[in-house]
């Protein structure tokens, strides 16, 4: 890269309009290569998430980074063995892993120097070492990894000169507790933060108090998420977590206002809480709400069956794009009336994630089936009668991901409902992982004509405790069908026939991604 454009896009790193000239450099210079995948991925980055031509965007960057990319990396500089590459982003690599923290003032600025990162990943310091972070405002994005010791770490944190031109600050599965949000939003660097996720810490009630007070200008995202009742599964909960009162507190908030996306997945708010925070006056640009897991369960105890009732009753103004939503032993009360169901501000739901719902849905109709484009359903039992009222529905979905890896959640030979149709034209990704997938229903799937639009299929016959079903042979025989010819994408657990396979499974992308597999 000719130093002059590399700093051109170093100057103005929300512009895409260097990064394009890059590209045309690299065609004179015969790459051309590397130039296409440049311009997809600024393509990808300039549409809307979910939108359809997101899955055809992905295929073709993904079959240039299968040729080139161990060659593109090549190219990075050899820094350290403590020194891990993100992925790509808009062409050029965005961040960067650095071991431990003391390598920020070495190694972390000739990282800087050599490539376009803007993002780092560091542990919390260790073994009585408190290194400065100095500042650097080519660095927007910081993720601090690992469990906080005591409270002088994060007041390292805080007082680190770097977080000035931090806009995004994670750190996840620390073991944060209320007393050390308190130290960190006590930090006078704060004043650009626009994205705050905090998952999977000890945060209780009073953490909302401090997050109030603090009152962060300008936040559009927050990441309150904790462990769920499926983390912990027969062993109880025992962790502190946030519950309805501190939902009231947070809804109130005027700094809500500007939020597009709230996560409140594991939080105990359970109906009232819930009610509180979709009534707010102050959810008018909330896009993406994720409330998984907000009501504890015992399979067959007779608790309240969902709490998403007061979704029903929403705000006029909320208009969600997204949700995640699950952990329930059941989603439906015995008389249908429910949030998922007759919510207006879902009406116009672009995305959905249901997970772990044990008893079966029975949902004929749900408004949103028409506008809906990526659905995700994880440990959810759907029957044959509901699939076969979903699909005739489906106007603009392009991505569907079911998981039966537990035989109980499996209740529907789904390959051959579509096989044998309504067809589902707008379908570009589908992935399945079915325990008790059967080889000739991908057979007969193969033949069918009902997904004309499909470019990738990811394939599972694996179930709890029982190895992948779907032997080889039958992959290679699927990939001789009129649908198996046509895939640009296609896994089914055996490398020797895998075609074109994902890096990290099926590549759709919502929040949880340790829980599921992308979305």
């Amino acid at each position: 890269m000719t130093q002059e454009l590399r700093d051109a896009i170093r100057t103005h790193p929300g512009d895409d309009h260097a990064r394009l000239v890059y590209a045309d450099w690299l065609d004179d210079q015969g790459d051309s290569d590397r130039a296409a995948f440049i311009r997809i991925q600024i393509a990808r980055h300039q549409l809307e998430d979910d939108a359809p031509e997101q899955v055809t965007l992905e295929l073709q960057a993904r079959a240039l980074q299968e040729r080139r990319e161990a060659k593109w990396r090549e190219a990075l500089p050899d820094l350290d063995a403590n020194v891990t590459w993100g992925e790509f982003d808009r062409g050029f690599v965005r961040r960067i892993g650095l071991g431990n923290a003391e390598l920020w003032h070495d190694i972390g600025r000739k990282a800087l120097d050599a490539t376009l990162v803007t993002g780092v990943t560091l542990p919390w310091p260790r073994m009585g070492t408190i290194p400065t972070l100095h500042a650097d405002p080519r660095i927007d994005e910081l993720t601090v990894m690992g469990t906080v010791i005591d409270d002088r770490e994060v007041r390292w944190l805080a007082n680190s000169p770097l977080l000035a031109s931090v806009r995004r600050l994670t750190l996840t599965a620390s073991d944060l507790r209320t007393e050390h949000l308190r130290i960190l939003l006590g930090s006078p660097h704060l004043d650009r933060l626009d994205a705050l996720c905090l998952p999977w810490n000890l945060l209780d009630d009073a953490a909302i108090d401090v997050l109030v007070e603090r009152d962060l200008q300008g936040l559009v995202e927050l990441d309150l998420s904790t462990y769920t009742f499926s983390d912990f599964q027969s062993q109880g909960r025992d962790t502190p977590t946030m519950g309805a009162a501190a939902m009231e507190r947070l809804a109130a908030w005027p700094g809500l206002a500007c939020l597009k996306r709230l996560v409140l997945n594991g939080i105990q708010m359970e109906r009232p809480g819930l009610r509180a925070i979709v009534q707010s006056p102050h959810v008018r640009a909330l896009e993406h709400l994720g409330i998984f897991g907000i009501s504890d369960w015992i399979v067959g105890a007779g608790e309240d069956p969902t709490p998403l009732v007061p979704l029903r009753d929403a705000s006029p103004a909320l208009r969600l794009r997204s949700l995640e939503v699950g952990d329930f032993d059941s989603i439906e009360t015995p008389e249908q009336d429910n949030g998922l169901a007759n919510s207006p501000a879902l009406r116009q739901l672009r995305t959905l994630q249901i997970a772990v719902i044990r008893s079966a849905i029975t949902f004929r109709v749900l408004p949103f089936l028409s506008t809906l484009r990526r659905l995700n359903l994880d440990r959810v039992v759907m029957t044959t009668e509901t699939w076969s009222q979903w699909i005739p529905s489906f106007e603009q979905l392009h991505s569907l991901q079911v998981n039966a890896y537990f035989s109980w959640a499996r209740s529907s030979d789904l390959l051959s409902l579509l096989a044998e149709g309504p067809p589902i034209p707008t379908l570009r990704r589908f992935a399945l992982c079915d325990s008790q997938l059967d080889s000739q229903s991908l057979l007969r799937f193969g033949e069918s004509h009902t997904l004309p639009a499909l470019e990738a299929l990811w394939v599972s016959g694996q179930g709890y405790q029982t190895p992948n079903q779907l032997d080889e042979q039958t992959a290679k025989k699927f990939l001789q069908t009129q649908l198996g010819k046509s895939l640009t994408s296609a896994e089914f657990g055996h490398p020797s026939v895998d075609r074109l396979p994902e890096p990290h499974g099926p590549n759709m992308p919502l929040h949880r991604l340790h829980r599921t597999w992308p979305l």
